[in-house]
């Protein structure tokens, strides 16, 4: 087993928050502070366990603030830990921030010759490794004109050539692969690549661009709020990463909601305080059927504070739906309650907000709900404070013939919880086209996980159509990826009708040759209105009103090679040949 080089212990790192310039300069002059004044602290590492062993490709995504970085400028000795340990073996480069120790009056080989000097790399070594990084950076006509004549784009290619010259036994990189255009970008990754895997370099990777950080790294690390939120493979890591930006969407859209201003209170002129109570699906899959709120009552003891749908006129509470974020189907005349529906969102649930006076009497309240659905399913009601934190206050199996839950809204004793996010979570739509199955098929019509290149190879998916709007205007594509991470191929539907009239069928893929190599593959589905690709959008698919529904990384298979010849490559190149002979009077 590899040995260690990272290892932290209950590692923490946290800020204090100074209320202006003057009060930190006290600080650091050891005067004392103000009588009765503290100041407020920010963690931005709280409590971290981790290990890295040598050779390990690792990369940390999350949120900006998340405390990614925090942790990198800890491992590279930049800042000290507040609490903890953290031990490092062996010597560590770091490319933490793009320029540091370039000079603009210098030109650039004087800037590179630096450089290396300070790494202690001299003589014929040195003007080796220069001759390289000019190459690599391609700016041979300006290598001796001062930086400060070049783009910014000629000043990054040069800085990161530099910095990726050496191979350090550990090497450490924050946000900084996003250098030059398209090509300079993937001829900057493949230049890391080959870097660490040549010399067995540890690396520790922060890059926004987590599909392909995937491609290096083959342990992701994703951290939150100063947390590891989780720790394993790249696989898994992306399916997590495509949830959670549904899931930053929903807190903004919860925020939002609970804000004083916001909902019936704010018609009155009163900024009472509020909670939210969401009615989602168990683990966060999609409602497999409509979910209907057939009545909803605030209850402070047997009092009746307020009800849903009713006029109230002592207004002591408020109890009303929220719209936004949520599966609201339309209100019908004369229908009872209030439907949530299973598609025509991202967001699969239904949404209450619980208005008070008053925080103590919002807390000694309770929600009584009747719920009923379509079929039998488990369901989470999750009570939202007013910081925004999840706390499960109830779970129930509705069905057809209803019941009855009492939803408390104290959140103290309750289990707080993150259900938004699976690692086995790859579902995301609006679901008015829900896959049903996903079948590989073989030419002897068999489903099976193993075929061989230049084979009959048949993707049948199953689909149920919930919304027959929908039907007469899709477009479908499918997405092989190499083990789940380097994308190799895509198959196409660009002008894929169902019929209006059937709730469910199958559509398959027929290719009559397999023209993948050897491998593993990962194969994912979506199915969207017939345009989305053309209209490049900029919402992220998970959040897409005009996607219907993804699976993503649906589908593991393996494929032989039929030839020696094609081992080590990804996909054959189906061509036809010509062999031409000419005379030699020509």
């Amino acid at each position: 087993m590899s040995k260690m080089v990272v290892r932290a212990q209950k590692l923490c790192k946290a800020y204090t928050l100074y209320p202006s310039p003057w009060h930190r300069m006290r600080e650091i002059l050891g005067r004392p502070r103000p009588k009765g004044v503290e100041y407020p602290s920010h963690v931005a590492i709280d409590n971290i366990d981790l290990e890295i062993h040598s050779g390990e490709k690792v990369a940390f995504i999350g949120r900006n603030g998340a405390g990614k970085s925090t942790l990198l400028k800890l491992v590279t000795g930049v800042i000290e830990p507040t609490s903890g340990t953290l031990d490092i073996v062996g010597e560590t480069h770091a490319l933490l921030q793009m320029g540091s120790g370039f000079h603009q009056e210098f030109t650039g080989r004087q800037n590179v010759n630096g450089y290396l000097a300070n790494l202690g790399v001299a003589g014929s070594e040195a003007e080796s490794l220069v001759r390289d990084i000019i190459e690599f950076s391609e700016l041979e006509e300006y290598i001796d004109q001062p930086l400060k004549t070049y783009s910014t784009g000629m000043a990054m290619r040069l800085i990161f050539a530099a910095s990726t010259s050496v191979a350090p036994k550990m090497f450490v990189i924050d946000e900084v692969l996003g250098v030059g255009d398209a090509y300079f970008q993937q001829k900057s990754f493949a230049r890391l690549q080959e870097l660490v895997e040549k010399n067995a370099t540890t690396l520790l990777l922060v890059s926004h661009d987590v599909y392909s950080a995937a491609k290096i790294a083959s342990r992701m690390i994703w951290i939150d709020r100063g947390r590891i939120k989780y720790d394993g493979d790249s696989k898994t890591a992306l399916n997590l990463y495509e949830s959670s930006i549904k899931e930053q969407e929903e807190q903004r859209l919860r925020k939002k909601a609970i804000m004083p201003s916001a909902g019936g209170a704010r018609s009155m002129g009163r900024d009472w305080v509020s909670a939210l109570v969401e009615i989602r699906p168990s683990k966060g899959l999609p409602l497999a059927a409509p979910v209907t709120i057939v009545s909803a009552e605030l209850l402070d003891g047997q009092e009746v504070l307020a009800t849903l749908g009713a006029e109230n006129s002592e207004k002591r509470a408020i109890l009303e739906i929220v719209e936004e974020g949520a599966s609201w189907g339309p209100r019908r005349e004369g229908a009872r309650g209030y439907e949530i529906q299973n598609f025509g969102s991202a967001f699969h649930k239904g949404i209450l907000r619980v208005s008070a006076a008053n925080l103590e009497t919002l807390r000694r309240a309770t929600l009584a709900l009747g719920l009923r659905a379509a079929q039998v399913q488990a369901l989470d009601v999750v009570l939202i404070g007013e910081k925004g934190h999840q706390y499960l206050a109830g779970q129930a199996e509705a069905g057809p013939a209803g019941l009855t839950l009492k939803v408390p809204l104290d959140p103290t004793g309750l289990p707080e919880v993150d259900l938004d996010i699976a690692p086995d979570n790859k579902r995301h739509g609006s679901g008015a086209i829900r896959f049903s199955y996903v079948e590989l098929i073989d030419g002897t019509n068999k489903s099976t996980r193993l075929f061989r290149q230049g084979e009959p190879f048949v993707i049948e998916m199953g689909y149920d159509l919930l919304d027959p709007s929908c039907a007469g205007n899709l477009e479908l594509n499918i997405a092989i990826s190499r083990d789940g991470v380097i994308d190799v191929t895509r198959a196409f539907y660009p002008t894929l009708s169902l019929p209006p009239d059937r709730k469910r069928g199958k559509v398959q893929m027929i290719a009559d040759e397999l023209a993948l190599a050897n491998g593993t593959f990962v194969m994912s589905i979506l199915i969207a209105k017939r345009g989305y690709y053309a209209s490049n959008p900029v919402i992220p698919f998970s959040l897409n009103p005009d996607v219907y529904d993804v699976v993503a990384r649906a589908v593991e298979f393996q494929v032989e090679e039929r030839h020696l010849a094609y081992r080590g490559t990804v996909a054959e190149c189906k061509s036809r040949w010509r062999v031409e002979a000419i005379s030699e009077d020509e």
